[in-house]
This record gives structure tokens, C-alpha cells and sequence, in this order.
């Protein structure tokens, strides 16, 4: 395995979702909507307590994006960034954890 030649920015995401959704349809929509940029999705933690309501959980994953072609901004991530979690809400009911 080579090592990469351009940096990567990783930035954590934590939604809350209904019990019944699974972490791989998240994880798959994670990759969908991130597209080329996101290298790897990684999960960090599953949550269920007083701070999220009944029937839901909380779930924490760690993405890593990367360009092979050029250094990501900051923009660039957090526009891809917003389309994951757009698209968490859109088909999920996922919402961002506070």
C-alpha cells in the first residue's frame, strides 16, 4: 500500500436516528452523497440515553476525505460535509446531534 501524497481532513459526524435504521444504510449514504472524496467512514460510537428520545439512538462515525489530485479547503469539505448530512435528513430522518 502507498502512502498518500496529499493530506486528508477527517471530521466526525453524529446523527440521531430511529432505532430501526441501520449504521451500514448510514454508512451507505455517507458514501453516496460524499462521493470520490470520501476515503473511508469510520464508526466511533453508538449513544442511546437521556440525551436522545425514546426510539432513537445517537451514532457517531469519523470520515475521512481525501483528493488524490489536490488539497482539499476547507470549503470544499464542508460543502460535501453539508451534502452528506442534507442527504442523512433527506433519506434517513437522520438529524445532527447536538
Amino acid at each position: 500500500m502507498s502512502v498518500p501524497r496529499l493530506p486528508a481532513v477527517t471530521q466526525d459526524i453524529s446523527i440521531v436516528v430511529n432505532n430501526d435504521v441501520p449504521s451500514s444504510d448510514c454508512v451507505r449514504v455517507i458514501k453516496q452523497a460524499g462521493g470520490e472524496l470520501v476515503e473511508s467512514i469510520k464508526f466511533i460510537d453508538q449513544y442511546r440515553g437521556e440525551q436522545v428520545a425514546e426510539g432513537k439512538r445517537g451514532l457517531t462515525y469519523s470520515i475521512v476525505y481525501r483528493d488524490n489530485s489536490k488539497t482539499l479547503t476547507d470549503d470544499e469539505v464542508a460543502k460535501v460535509h453539508r451534502r452528506i448530512v442534507s442527504a442523512l435528513d433527506r433519506r434517513l430522518n437522520a438529524k445532527i446531534r447536538d
